[in-house]
């Protein structure tokens, strides 16, 4: 299994060994970062439930995306990545 940290710099690096150009690559779902450590790293939680993720995602969601409009977040739960072919 691979151990690499999945950053924007190492998914750009990668992108850009596939031939591609990065538009937009960075972090996102700051919140739910937070969330997962919180859940999975501190409280040793194994499974989310269904009812608990369905209000996450239509509570904290929609202010996630709001905030990380205005402000970019240091870390993620995920890396958001846009590319393209060059021309």
């Amino acid at each position: 299994m691979n151990s690499t940290v999945l950053t924007p710099k190492t998914l750009s690096r990668a992108v850009e060994s596939a031939g591609l150009t990065v538009e937009v690559c960075k972090p996102v779902n700051f919140i739910g970062g937070v969330a997962w450590w919180l859940a999975v790293r501190r409280c040793r939680v194994g499974h989310v439930n269904p009812r608990v993720a369905s209000l996450y995602d239509m509570t904290v969601v929609p202010v996630t995306r709001v905030l990380e409009r205005t402000i970019r977040p240091p870390f993620g739960q995920t890396v958001f990545c846009v590319a393209r072919l060059p021309r």
